[in-house]
């Protein structure tokens, strides 16, 4: 059964004075905020809306699971922590124009070598 905290006030619309927040199971709570006008509205909401993504997180875990994902570890840092899609690309820049480009390291290499570009940005040469 999952957890869900719950809040109200007074002073709000009426049909948001109360907010609902699932329980994670390390015990925080799932800052995604579920209101309506009963605390048992929001509640429902926040238990269908949460147990959903769990559902879709479930179906996704075998495939997770290959890239390191668990329960315990969501959002594993794979590599050197930048995004995956810029794993191997090079920032380099027009020197005429200061246009500037991530490229693969081949082609930024032809680039540099051909002339008219220059490695730049961080974390590049």
């Amino acid at each position: 059964m999952t957890e869900v905290v719950t809040y109200y006030s007074s002073n709000a619309k009426p049909k948001e004075q109360w907010l609902a927040y699932a329980v994670l199971p390390d015990g925080s709570q799932w800052l995604v905020r579920c209101a309506g006008e009963t605390e048992e509205i929001a509640k429902g909401k926040a238990i269908r809306l949460y147990e959903a993504e769990r559902a879709k997180f479930k179906a996704q875990e075998p495939e997770l699971k290959k890239d390191g994902f668990t329960d315990n570890n969501p959002w594993p840092v794979q590599g050197d922590g930048r995004g995956h899609h810029f794993a191997g690309k090079k920032w380099v820049m027009n020197i005429a124009t200061r246009e500037k480009l991530r490229l693969d390291e081949a082609e930024a290499a032809s680039r540099v070598a051909a002339g008219g570009w220059a490695y730049a940005g961080p974390r590049t040469k």
